[in-house]
Order: C-alpha cells, then structure tokens, then sequence
C-alpha cells in the first residue's frame, strides 16, 4: 500500500533526485536504511560504568583488569 504526504526537502537533494527515474523508490530505500542505522544496537549507548559492572561479573576478564575495574568504581 502506498501513501502520499509532503515533506520538505533540501533543493540540493531535490536536483539530485531530478536526474533519476523512480525518486520515490529511492526516498523510501533511503529514509529505511536511515532508520535501521538508528535502531540498531551500538556499545556507545551504554553507560561506561554499566559496562565496567558488567565486566567485573564475567568469568572471562583477567583478574588485574577486574581489580582495576573495580578500583575505578569504588571512587
């Protein structure tokens, strides 16, 4: 299903999409991958410190890094 609605658009942007055939093929492809990029998960949206307490409880991190850790933590 399709639907019409008008958005406004840089005129760079609008002389760009002139040279092409299917534009709203293209803004639809384009807003879609925008969005998934946005939603997907990224390490850089959690806390550092949740980070650190998430390291200090695996099994996997070497003593001398959870020590520091956990130095860190306790200031």
């Amino acid at each position: 299903m399709k639907i019409s609605r008008l958005y406004t658009l840089d005129v760079n942007t609008v002389e760009l999409l002139k040279r092409k055939k299917n534009k709203s093929k293209i803004v639809n492809r384009a807003i879609k991958m925008y969005l998934q990029d946005h939603e997907a998960f990224s390490l850089d949206d959690i806390p550092t410190k949740n980070l650190m307490v998430s390291l200090v409880n695996r099994d996997d991190v070497p003593d001398h890094i959870q020590l520091l850790i956990k130095s860190h933590l306790t200031k």
